[in-house]
């Protein structure tokens, strides 16, 4: 069980790194006070830069292969941003449909603590991967 310790938006503390899904590789989504807390596994560090090169993440709750997913995408406006696809099994919880449109904060976390920060907004599309850049409507 993966147990986050909140600071509002922060992590004060988290057993995640300890876990055998962060030594695995796999991410993990948390959410509190408005914000998307990423933790990475050690693995998943090296693509940190490619994260970063971002300006916004974009989250989108929907279908991957089935699945409920969220797909977090750091729009750097290229023709490939970067993004992580993580299962409703790897968030401690979904956020409604009825948040699209919702702007929220976003972070990276290691176990040495926050590594960057985002503005984002939250979205809903019916397939992941989505991958499309920001449209207001």
């Amino acid at each position: 069980m993966i147990e986050i310790l909140n600071n509002g938006q922060d992590i004060a503390s988290t057993n995640y790194w300890a876990t055998p899904h962060a030594a695995a590789g796999y991410a993990f989504a948390s959410w509190n006070a408005g914000a998307l807390r990423l933790l990475l596994p050690p693995a998943l560090l090296r693509d940190l830069p490619d994260m970063q090169a971002a300006p916004v993440a974009i989250v989108t709750r929907g279908r991957l292969q089935g699945r409920d997913a969220v797909e977090i995408m750091f729009d750097d406006s290229s023709e490939a941003p970067y993004a992580l696809h993580v299962l409703a099994e790897q968030c401690d919880r979904l956020v409604p449909a009825d948040q699209h449109g919702m702007p929220i904060i976003v972070t990276a976390w290691a176990a040495s603590g926050m590594l960057h920060t985002w503005r984002g907004k939250y979205r809903v599309s019916k397939e992941l991967p989505d991958l499309s850049p920001w449209v207001e409507h």
